[in-house]
């Protein structure tokens, strides 16, 4: 049994035998439900505690805040990303190799099934500052390096993000599928996602992972959702520009801050406006959030639109240019959506429908490439689209260029077979 030591000066001696070691696993495996149920702003020590069986003097006495339990769930989770990262390497050119990724997934999926309230946080714990040696890149650096090593091309011509940004896909891929997305089954979604990596890894090969079309859509395309917004009147060209600056200030603050650290006080300053002032042009926070989440979904449905009939490198790194600067513009309110867990059942609907609606759009574009199940690559489109810009502007993973090359490289190769 690994050696644990208790926090000082709690306790006479600093050692602790099995029991101690069995609290201090109650602890973690308390806060990693805590963390899938809650969100990592919402967690708190006490509910910790509480799911633990245990008093909050009794969590001081292992860790000394959430933060050191969240990194050592981390850690944990990083030991058992690096296993995986091992067999990437043997995936075999032919037919084998499509159904060693099929295990390689189930085996991911089992995986994300145990640390579930790990990975939902990452993106929230990411932006705290951390000691941390297990942090988002850490985790993550093992595994995209084997994907990287596994693609079958020159190491030259394979731009040096596409592994962590095909992790990046994969795992915001699962999170879709887990929330019901598509409504497929554990075996479609892994044998569709095989198929994809296998392309990405050795290039489109006709009979093993370029498969006869899975299905057609039928059904015409949704309408993209509304909110039935509360717009306060304001007449005077004055006033009309204070509130478009609030707005504008408002995307800004909500992409450095994020969510939760976002206050009236820092929108208004940043306006040049009094504290009082924003109320008489939103009634809220949540109502001036409202409307810029209405606005980015209307900047994200015209830009899908646009999406190239030629899939070639100019045109998709070009549409890519355009996609990843609106996401700059509109970018705090995409990501706050990731952070909150309304207590308004309209906008819980509307968020949901605005996801429904990009993946119907989505699914309509890979399937005018004519082979496999559009449904499992629309997920890992949308994870692309969602995930990636979140993880450049928000998280500093990488620049911008060079997400947007390897997201070229992806679609190309990986989604559409070339």
């Amino acid at each position: 049994m690994t050696e644990i030591t208790r926090r000082t000066p709690l306790g006479d001696s600093p050692r602790v035998g099995r029991r101690g070691a069995n609290t201090r696993r109650k602890i973690l495996d308390a806060a990693l439900a805590t963390f899938d149920e809650h969100g990592f702003h919402d967690t708190r020590i006490e509910l910790i505690a509480s799911a633990a069986g245990c008093s909050r003097p009794s969590f001081y006495q292992y860790f000394s805040s959430k933060d050191e339990v969240f990194w050592t769930l981390a850690g944990e989770l990083a030991k058992e990303l690096g296993k995986l990262s091992d067999s990437l390497v043997e995936v075999d050119a032919g037919r084998s190799g499509v159904g060693q990724l099929q295990i390689w997934l189930d085996e991911l999926i089992e995986l994300y099934e145990v640390f579930a309230g790990v990975f939902a946080s990452f993106p929230s714990a990411a932006g705290e500052p951390t000691t941390s040696t297990h942090g988002p890149q850490i985790v993550a650096k093992r595994l995209g390096h084997a994907i990287n090593t596994a693609i079958d091309l020159p190491s030259n011509a394979v731009p040096n993000a596409v592994g962590s940004i095909t992790l990046t896909v994969i795992v915001r891929s699962l999170d879709f599928w887990r929330a019901g997305l598509g409504q497929l089954s554990q075996q479609r979604y892994v044998k569709g996602s095989a198929q994809t990596l296998h392309r990405l890894m050795h290039g489109p090969k006709p009979g093993i992972n370029i498969g006869p079309v899975v299905a057609r859509l039928a059904t015409p395309e949704p309408d993209w959702p509304t909110l039935a917004l509360e717009r306060r009147d304001v007449s005077h060209p004055r006033g009309r520009a204070t509130r478009q600056k609030l707005l504008a200030v408002g995307a800004e603050v909500l992409q450095s801050n994020g969510y939760h650290e976002t206050h009236v006080d820092d929108i208004a300053t940043g306006a040049g406006v009094s504290h009082g002032s924003l109320y008489h042009y939103f009634s809220s926070m949540d109502a001036l959030l409202q409307e810029l989440a209405e606005n980015a979904v209307a900047s994200v449905a015209e830009i899908i639109g646009l999406f190239p009939d030629q899939v070639d490198y100019e045109h998709v790194h070009h549409w890519l240019d355009i996609y990843f600067a609106s996401y700059r513009s509109n970018g705090g309110v995409i990501s706050a959506w990731r952070e909150i867990k309304w207590e308004n059942d309209e906008l819980n609907r509307y968020s949901f429908d605005v996801a429904l609606t990009m993946f119907d759009r989505l699914q309509r574009i890979v399937a005018r490439r004519g082979f496999g199940d559009s449904t499992v690559d629309a997920l890992a489109l949308l994870a692309l689209f969602e995930g990636v810009p979140f993880n450049t502007q928000t998280l500093d993973y990488a620049s911008q260029s060079v997400a947007i090359d390897a997201s070229t490289f992806l679609i190309q190769r990986a989604f559409f077979g070339q």
